[in-house]
């Protein structure tokens, strides 16, 4: 039988304060036999949640390169109060080479098709153990569908040939869970997407104008944004320029951050700031070296209703991994993130799980409020995870000091369902 800690929800309604949150869900239950781990989700253009994880064979459950793995989903239409049975929607355990394993899903929509993408890491070679002669392989996989069906490919060289010769890396994967879409920036059909990649060379950013058909680095090749750095992700600042987040490497605790400034957003020219790191100085700052998520969204400050963004990074708040919470600050105008040094200080932290949770992911729901999916309660028999949701809102993370922006004339708050039949900014 599998032991679990289980939370209070009377101690987490008293932390989290009185304004509603659905109660947690698990959506994917690990066990002796069944191995769940990485989350990730995305909001489809018909509205549906769609939450995403690796299914890891049972003995052999560690990552790439350990065993099969597939990649399963389920699906709410109604912002996380229900969700449709688990179905797989990338297949492992089909041969010996590239279709082995696939998982560490990062994922996006295009906001205007709806089409979506989603990166995973692939094959029967692990990340510690890759070589540029025999590396860990990467997978593109689209979908039409919302998210139902997907088809993809093997396009692991046209990933390592962003780097050659003397700026060439010898493993990499797309760090995953969210992946960014630029709201400005529009280089083609598309708008302008965004990745982190884990590399040997530390973490590193790269862009796609074509949806993900072809893809370069931000900064250029020779770019270290942060040569320390782990599993990171990105996120498009109010002003259009990017935010790298990333991981501690292992016996670290914090967070390292940069800022990629534009001096010509069309032909993606600008340059990395300095990467600044966070540490933990007792202060309970960004403890734990795991994955984590950030993302900026629009809020009305409680105290004067002034229009203001606040900025969300998930990460364990205790080292070991325990404890999973979401930080925030407020972004009250650009000299609050116009250089990395400005940007990492000033977070206050929002406790969520209460014992052993790990990785974390979250996207704007339909409400407005926060989708929050993330890892709790390990199984140290195969160090698996309950994959458990809950849907937060702004206030509730905040403890009431912002709330969700105020919808403007025209808008009809499903922009990712609506396209263009709305003026929205």
């Amino acid at each position: 039988m599998k032991i679990k800690a289980i939370i209070s929800f009377l101690t987490l309604g008293a932390t989290m304060g009185t304004a509603p949150c659905t109660a947690q869900t698990t959506l994917f239950d690990s066990d002796s036999a069944t191995c769940y781990r990485i989350p990730a989700i995305v909001r489809a253009a018909d509205g549906d949640l769609v939450a995403i994880a690796d299914h890891r064979e049972g003995k052999g459950n560690g990552d790439i390169g350990a065993g099969w793995i597939e990649v399963v989903a389920r699906r709410s239409s109604d912002n996380g109060l229900t969700w449709s049975p688990q179905q797989v929607i990338v297949r492992g355990n089909l041969d010996e080479a590239f279709d082995k394993a696939h998982g560490d899903a990062a994922v996006v929509v295009d906001a205007e098709s709806g089409r979506m993408i989603m990166m995973c890491a692939s094959g029967t070679v692990s990340y510690g153990a890759a070589t540029r002669a025999n590396p860990n392989c990467a997978g593109r996989y689209y979908s039409s569908d919302n998210g139902r069906t997907w088809q993809g490919e093997n396009i692991t060289e046209d990933i390592y040939k962003i780097y050659e010769g003397k700026d060439s890396v010898n493993r990499l994967f797309f760090s995953s869970g969210r992946m960014c879409q630029s709201k400005v920036i529009k280089g083609g059909e598309y708008k302008r997407i965004y990745s982190a990649l884990c590399t040997d060379g530390g973490s590193l950013v790269i862009y796609s104008d074509d949806f993900g058909q072809t893809w370069k680095a931000l900064g250029g090749a020779a770019a270290r944004p942060a040569p320390k750095g782990d599993e990171a992700k990105v996120e498009e600042l109010p002003n259009g320029n990017l935010l790298l987040s990333c991981r501690a490497p292992w016996g670290k605790v914090g967070r390292i951050f940069n800022i990629f400034s534009y001096t010509d957003r069309e032909k993606a020219e600008g340059s990395w700031g300095k990467p600044v790191f966070s540490d933990d100085k007792g202060n309970g700052t960004f403890a734990a070296a795991c994955n984590g998520e950030i993302i900026i969204v629009p809020a009305e400050r409680a105290s004067d209703g002034k229009n203001v963004h606040i900025a969300l990074q998930s990460a364990a708040i205790d080292s070991g991994r325990y404890n999973v919470g979401i930080y925030y600050k407020e972004l009250e105008s650009e000299k609050d993130y116009i250089s990395p040094e400005a940007f990492v200080g000033g977070w206050k932290k929002f406790p969520i799980s209460q014992t052993t949770s790990c990785y974390s992911t979250m996207v704007p729901d339909g409400n407005g409020d926060i989708a929050f999916l993330y890892e709790e309660n390990i199984l140290f028999s195969n160090l698996s995870y309950d994959i458990q949701f809950l849907s937060l809102p702004l206030e509730k993370i905040t403890n009431g000091q912002y709330r969700k922006a105020k919808m403007q004339k025209g808008h009809c708050g499903k922009c990712s369902s609506c396209k263009k039949k709305h003026n929205r900014k």
